[in-house]
């Protein structure tokens, strides 16, 4: 999941999540929404599995790839 937020794998990010806007006063800047589904195929697909386990880090793990960057 990190590496489709950040762009590192060359997906489609707007066809498998969807960003929160950042005006968001918990979490990080980071946050994916989860829509609802109606076919088992998005249910159970990687990205839609993991968007609970990634909206629940801290900002710092999230934002780990622009520190070990610079």
């Amino acid at each position: 999941m990190f590496k489709i937020v950040h762009g590192v794998d060359i997906l489609d990010r707007e066809n498998l999540i969807t960003m929160a806007s950042s005006n968001y006063p918990r979490g990080h800047p980071k946050k994916i929404l989860k829509d609802s589904c109606t076919s088992d195929i998005k249910k159970y697909s990687f990205p839609y599995r993991s968007i609970d386990a990634w909206n629940k880090l801290s900002v710092d793990v999230t934002e780990l790839w622009l520190k070990t960057k610079s």
